[in-house]
């Protein structure tokens, strides 16, 4: 029988592998100028999915997965800043970029 765990843990393997699979296209895609990409969008929004699973879990279970909890938060903290740096170009927003977008991916290893 299938409960909400093993929804949310499915889903959660989902969007990870799906992000894992993104970051790549999604760094190599915003070398050029404009550095923004569907791929990129389509990332962060695949660590978002993660991040919102993983809070799900703990949930669940708090006083095993609390550590969870923080690491979704970083993760898509991450994301954010690699997502929106580009688009509000404020000094020292490649470095943002670059912190956003690769401390995310690492997050997600």
């Amino acid at each position: 029988m299938i409960d909400l765990h093993d929804i949310l843990l499915a889903l959660h393997v989902a969007a990870g592998s799906l992000g894992l699979a993104l970051g790549p296209v999604a760094m190599l895609a915003e070398r050029e100028p404009s550095y923004s990409s569907r791929a990129g969008t389509a990332y962060q929004w695949s660590v978002l999915a993660v991040s919102v699973t993983a809070v799900g879990l703990v949930a669940l279970d708090p006083s095993a997965l609390w550590w969870l909890s923080l690491l979704a938060a970083l993760a898509y903290s991450l994301a954010l800043l690699g997502f929106l740096a580009p688009r509000r170009r404020g000094p020292g927003w490649v470095r943002a970029y670059a912190h956003g977008q690769g401390g995310s991916y690492i997050a997600l290893v």
